[in-house]
């Protein structure tokens, strides 16, 4: 008998800080990170870790460039058909994050578009707003309420700073880790029950 796994794929902007919340969740570096240019092939690639008991894996994805949203969102598509509900339940993505920087808190329209889509596909979306040492309490509220409205079925909107560092304000800390660690363990049967009548 197949041992339920738990597929996670990580995606969005180039520089919003993917491989940095990847480093945190595994509690090891294995994503390369470096400020000002992409530093992930494209593609998706695999990590494996336990969460909470359960096998997982999470799939970094080369990041969202200007000029190449196209390109990018072609790579999506045939990841995301190779992980149809007609394929073993333990292939699927069953959650997928999307990172969005709490610096620039701006989701273009072509990236709403991507988060309703993978809601009418019954993907269990949380958008995580990375670096949000950067954004006032205000900022996050109005812009959860923006996804409400427009985000097309977003499961939550998590808010984390994944890093603590040295800035020129200060030191920060890690926050949000946690919250989204159980919002991800807790949506893990919801989000293959989602996709079985699809099935």
């Amino acid at each position: 008998m197949t041992r339920a796994r738990y597929n996670i794929a990580i995606i969005g902007r180039t520089g919003v800080g993917k491989s940095t919340l990847i480093n945190t969740l595994l509690g090891r570096r294995v994503a390369a990170t470096r400020a000002g240019r992409p530093v992930t092939a494209v593609g998706f690639h695999r990590h494996d870790f336990d969460l909470r008991g359960t096998p997982t894996t999470l799939f970094d994805s080369w990041g969202l460039e200007s000029g190449r949203a196209e390109e990018w969102k072609g790579m999506l598509v045939e990841e995301l058909r190779l992980r149809s509900p007609e394929k073993p339940p333990e292939t699927w993505f069953h959650t997928v994050l999307y990172c969005v920087g709490a610096g620039g808190l701006r989701v273009e329209p072509f990236e709403l578009a991507i988060l309703s889509e993978l809601a009418a596909e019954n993907y269990r979306v949380l958008v995580v707003l990375t670096k949000a040492d950067q954004a006032t309490r205000e900022e996050l509220e109005t812009f959860t309420e923006v996804l409400d409205e427009q985000g097309g079925g977003v499961a939550a909107v998590i808010p984390v700073c994944a890093e603590q560092k040295e800035t020129l304000s200060g030191p920060t800390a890690l926050m949000g880790i946690d919250e989204l660690k159980l919002d991800i363990f807790r949506g893990f049967w919801a989000a293959v029950a989602d996709r079985l009548p699809a099935r």
